[in-house]
């Protein structure tokens, strides 16, 4: 899905601090979804295109804490065992 924003030219150049604004309210949109549990620690990283574990550091960077999923500690256990079984 494609999002478009209008922000006031004033706003926007208080707001892009790194000189990417789209990436700062996709950042945004994973926090607050993450903060509302409307995603988990895996979602927060296919939203931004990295790894769970740089998703982990993103949230923290944050002052969020991230909390692992009985789901999500399932899938890293079987990503392990399939890694030591090589």
């Amino acid at each position: 899905m494609e999002v478009s924003l209008s922000i006031p030219d004033d706003i926007a150049k208080q707001l892009n601090t790194d000189g990417d604004i789209s990436r700062l309210a996709l950042e945004g949109l994973a926090i607050e979804g993450y903060r509302k549990e409307a995603l988990s620690v895996g979602e927060v990283a296919e939203l931004l295109g990295i790894s769970v574990y740089e998703a982990d550091g993103f949230l923290k960077s944050h002052g969020i804490a991230a909390e692992t999923t009985l789901d999500e500690l399932r899938q890293q256990s079987a990503s392990l065992d399939a890694l030591l079984r090589r």
